[in-house]
């Protein structure tokens, strides 16, 4: 991790990911930017300096496959969560 700075693994429910030491994870940071496309946007959005996204983009460019499947894991929960309460909404 020494290479991104930053960076750390952290151990959580759905498995050890990769995030920055005082902030969001790395997935979280690249779907935020991926909306903006500005360093200095995700920096403020995220409330974190423009070097810890700076670095979160690099660990990102040498790990996409990795990054991009949790953004994945993360839509397709959201998609379920949307479904679910769209059907308790339509029960009622």
């Amino acid at each position: 991790m020494d290479e991104h700075g930053t960076i750390v693994d952290r151990e959580g429910p759905a498995g050890i990911r990769a995030g920055l030491e005082d902030g969001p994870d790395v997935w979280e940071v690249v779907a935020v930017h991926r909306s903006f496309s500005d360093v200095q946007h995700t920096a403020d959005w995220l409330d974190q300096p423009t070097s810890a996204i700076e670095a979160a983009l690099r660990y990102y460019n040498a790990h996409r496959v990795e990054i991009d499947e949790w953004i994945q894991l993360n839509e397709e929960a959201a998609e379920v969560a949307a479904r679910v309460a769209r059907a308790r909404q339509a029960a009622s």
